[in-house]
């Protein structure tokens, strides 16, 4: 079912074009984002209004099953992965291995990073390194901020995993000037030891999926 306005309108989903982020170019951070299945109804209807600016079109030749996680856990991590300023080489450590982290660990290795996967648990091991990874770090076995910095630190984590405590800790792990990319969202603040951050340079944001023209899909 569609959203309607006050004036009785159906509400087109998608960015407003009117705000100053979308007056910027940047859509997907638009103040008034009308998001199907969050913010308005329609996340599982058959059909539902959209602006055309707001869409991707997926070729005939890829199915919905492959492109699925493409448009969201897809462009989500790799906006955070080219965005990051990482140049190939770099020790990229992936927090998570659900479905955003999957994705975040074939792009890292594509991309020619030194990939780490670090999660909960020795049942997804094989699956991080058959997608990529270098090494997979157990955090229920051994102190994964330890290790990390015994394997000499990393440059980059990207933290698709809303697991405030763990990242909190390895923002110790980081290199000089390293940074922590935050994906997964979380109820727990973190911890964070200003003088640590001071002292390296290190950086802590966060970032979100890409806009339709950054897409990874042709338009």
């Amino acid at each position: 079912m569609a959203n309607r306005s006050a004036g009785g309108r159906r509400a087109p989903r998608g960015y407003c074009q009117h705000c100053k982020p979308c007056r910027s170019g940047l859509f997907h951070l638009c103040e008034n984002q009308l998001t199907p299945g969050l913010s308005c109804d329609g996340g599982y209807a058959e059909y539902v209004i959209m602006r055309h600016t707001a869409l991707i079109a997926i070729p005939s030749a890829l199915s919905s099953v492959h492109a699925a996680p493409i448009l969201c856990a897809g462009t989500a991590t790799f906006n955070a992965l080219r965005n990051s300023d990482a140049r190939a080489g770099d020790r990229v450590a992936v927090l998570g291995m659900g479905g955003l982290g999957h994705m975040a660990v074939q792009y890292a290795r594509k991309m020619g990073f030194d990939v780490t996967v670090v999660a909960r648990g020795s049942e997804k091991e094989r699956a991080a390194i058959e997608l990529g990874a270098h090494r997979y770090i157990d955090t229920l076995k051994e102190n994964a901020s330890e290790r990390l910095k015994k394997d000499s630190s990393v440059d980059f984590i990207v933290a698709t995993a809303p697991a405030s405590e763990t990242v909190s800790a390895l923002l110790s792990a980081l290199a000089p000037r390293g940074k922590a990319i935050l994906l997964g969202t979380g109820q727990t603040p973190l911890q964070v030891m200003p003088g640590m951050m001071i002292g390296a340079e290190h950086t802590l944001t966060g970032s979100f999926v890409s806009t339709p023209a950054q897409g990874l899909l042709p338009a």
